[in-house]
């Protein structure tokens, strides 16, 4: 195994207009006031969903809605038995409107859930949070990524080898990235192949999240990784 493999990402906030490298300002992102964490009590069966539940929806300060589900029933051994994926939403009138999924209410420890393409809404009992995170505000915003920098060290599977590689892409795409790397450095896992970085994001709720694949954030639901910070504080 390689004793090393990092990835270093170059990012471009989306709410990023002053191109000046000296001095960037970023603007207050839209939806400040309406980022919540939704975390339900016990995970949230939707009425035209067989095969997963809702254990969270977290809408960012980007607006974004990050939605976490449950499988049901896990495929494989192997699977963790969650599913992450990334769409976006609008807020009005006290409703939060998620593109390709549906509406969603809050009241008081209650969320009303009506999914697209059903007239039926699931109401439950759930924690929810906002603003949990100190740190310095800037940071928790949508980032496109830019380009990809990846450092491979240590030695080849059959210990034939030291490697000592680093190259940048101009774009997030691990797997022509680790096509290239196979054929011209050493073999990698590959877990890291079909995956097509275009987002990441950081949360005032704690959530650091990564988004794959879709060029348009606004027309479609993105398969994601999500992972949790630091309760306490962020740092860029």
């Amino acid at each position: 195994m390689i004793a090393a493999l990092c990835a270093s990402l170059a990012l471009i906030s989306c709410n990023k207009d002053d191109k000046d490298e000296k001095e960037v300002t970023l603007e207050t992102p839209e939806n400040v006031e309406n980022a919540k964490k939704v975390v339900f009590t016990e995970e949230l069966v939707l009425p035209n969903d067989t095969e997963t539940a809702v254990s969270s929806i977290e809408f960012t300060e980007t607006n974004r809605a990050i939605i976490v589900k449950k499988k049901l029933i896990a495929k494989a051994d192997t699977e963790d038995g969650t599913e992450v994926v990334v769409t976006t939403y609008t807020f009005s009138g006290g409703v939060y409107n998620v593109v390709g999924f549906g509406t969603v209410t809050i009241s008081g420890g209650n969320v009303t859930v009506k999914t697209t393409g059903t007239s039926d809404s699931v109401t439950a009992p759930a924690t929810v949070t906002s603003g949990t995170v100190s740190g310095n505000n800037d940071l928790f915003r949508a980032w496109k990524v830019a380009n990809i920098g990846v450092k491979v060290t240590g030695q080849s599977n059959d210990k034939s080898k030291t490697v000592n590689f680093s190259m940048d892409w101009a774009h997030g795409n691990l797997d022509e990235i680790a096509a290239y790397i196979n054929e011209n450095v050493v073999s990698i896992p590959e877990e890291i192949k079909g995956y097509n970085v275009k987002e990441i994001q950081f949360t005032k709720n704690g959530t650091f999240v990564i988004t794959f694949s879709g060029a348009d954030m606004e027309n479609s639901i993105f398969p994601a990784r999500v992972s949790t910070m630091n309760s306490n504080s962020a740092t860029p």
